[in-house]
């Protein structure tokens, strides 16, 4: 019996770039994001990044908590992510969109490398700036 190895998750990144396709969750503004937002209508304000990818369809019986996203600093410090969201683009099957809460503890003034990982694959490295 031959199994269908499924493809890695992938986070989309600006061309020719590890920058990653990212926004502000509620003003849909780019980076560099600030560790809390005011128009974040959420009562700890801090800031939601939405990432996109692929492969990172959920099946029947999971939910959010599938997907883990971290990132790591240039000092190699790592971050969980709080994952709030994962879900279809609406209108766009083929990707996927992943809302993340920054940490209280983010390093700010820098770029931090962020991946995903799904039922143990683990995505490419996409950078994201923080004010």
């Amino acid at each position: 019996m031959f199994r269908v190895q499924s493809p890695d998750p992938m986070l989309i990144s600006e061309a020719n770039s590890d920058i990653a396709i990212a926004f502000d969750s509620p003003t849909m503004i780019r980076d560099p994001f600030p560790l809390t937002n005011i128009f974040n209508l959420g009562t700890d304000h801090r800031t939601r990044v939405m990432l996109f990818g692929i492969n990172l369809d959920l099946v029947a019986g999971e939910n959010s908590s599938a997907v883990t996203v971290r990132a790591e600093d240039a000092a190699m410090n790592v971050f969980p992510l709080t994952v709030e969201f994962v879900g279809k683009v609406p209108g766009l099957d083929w990707l996927t969109q992943i809302v993340v809460r920054l940490p209280d503890n983010t390093p700010t003034g820098q770029s931090l490398f962020v991946t995903a990982t799904l039922r143990g694959k683990m995505s490419n490295k996409v950078r994201i700036r923080i004010r």
